[in-house]
C-alpha cells in the first residue's frame, strides 16, 4: 500500500517480536490490518522504540482488536501521532505476550 509523496510500511508477518516501524516521531495516516487466523487478534501499538518495548509489560499506546478471519482499514483513525518512535506486535490479547501473526500496511508521514 502506498500513497505518492507519503513513506509507507509493510510486514506480512507482525506477530510477538516487537517490529519498529520508526525510531522517531511519526503519524499513521491510515492503513490496513489483515487477521488470516481463526481467532481474534490485536495490534498492539507502541509510542516507543521496540528496544524499549516489553511485551505483556509495556502497555500499549493504542491496541485494537482484529475480528478471525477479518481485516480493518484504518482510514477512519488518521493522523494517530507518535511522538516519540512507533513499534508494533500481533497479539491473542489487548496487553498480552502470545503470537497472533497479522499482515500490516501503514501509509505514515
Amino acid at each position: 500500500m502506498s500513497l505518492q509523496g507519503y513513506p509507507s510500511f509493510s510486514n506480512a508477518s507482525v506477530s510477538d517480536t516487537v517490529v519498529q516501524v520508526s525510531g522517531s516521531p511519526i503519524i499513521v495516516m491510515g492503513g490496513f490490518v489483515r487477521n488470516t487466523t481463526a481467532a481474534n487478534a490485536w495490534i498492539q501499538m507502541f509510542n516507543a522504540q521496540s528496544a524499549n518495548v516489553a511485551l505483556g509489560t509495556t502497555t500499549p499506546t493504542i491496541a485494537i482488536v482484529i475480528f478471525a478471519n477479518a481485516a480493518l482499514g484504518l482510514s477512519d483513525l488518521p493522523g494517530m501521532v507518535f511522538d516519540v518512535a512507533l513499534s508494533i506486535a500481533g497479539t491473542t490479547t489487548r496487553t498480552g505476550n502470545t503470537a497472533a501473526i497479522l499482515e500490516v500496511d501503514l501509509i505514515t508521514a
